[in-house]
């Protein structure tokens, strides 16, 4: 009897370490997604507020005195923007960047 009830609580440690894995894999891979797509919505949010000024991404490189194929890069979310880089970006648009930020945020969690 002993050695069931042994073998019997080394299959529930088992278990409760696989689901500890599992559920770590699960929210490192939510986390992923969430950061990714907060990236994407961030350049997306900037993208508009571009076109709603009447200029375009060559133009706002131009105007940062930066190169044109990166400016591009971050606001395709091909790659993250570089904190400085927003906040030129944000001055330049006459935008508060936690605004930008909180947007970008909220149409994230709208679609999750």
């Amino acid at each position: 009897m002993t050695k069931v009830l042994l073998m019997v609580r080394h299959l529930q440690l088992l278990i409760g370490f696989f689901y500890k894995i599992v559920g770590r894999i699960c929210y490192s891979v939510d986390m992923a997604v969430t950061e990714e797509a907060l990236v994407e919505s961030i350049a997306a949010e900037i993208r508009g507020e571009i076109a709603r000024s009447g200029s375009n991404v060559k133009e706002t490189a131009r105007r940062l005195d930066r190169d044109y194929w990166t400016i591009r890069k971050y606001l395709r979310g091909e790659r993250d923007i570089p904190l400085k880089v927003f906040l030129e970006l944000c001055s330049l648009l006459d935008q508060d960047p936690a605004e930008i930020v909180r947007r970008a945020s909220a149409r994230v969690h709208e679609v999750n």
